[in-house]
């Protein structure tokens, strides 16, 4: 994964309920 996507996903948290995207959900 190149670092340009995990800015993308940190930006735009998908659907997939991981513990990354999860924890940047609870921190909005």
């Amino acid at each position: 994964m190149p670092p340009q996507d995990s800015k993308k996903l940190r930006q735009k948290p998908p659907n997939n309920g991981s513990s990354k995207p999860q924890k940047k959900k609870k921190i909005k």
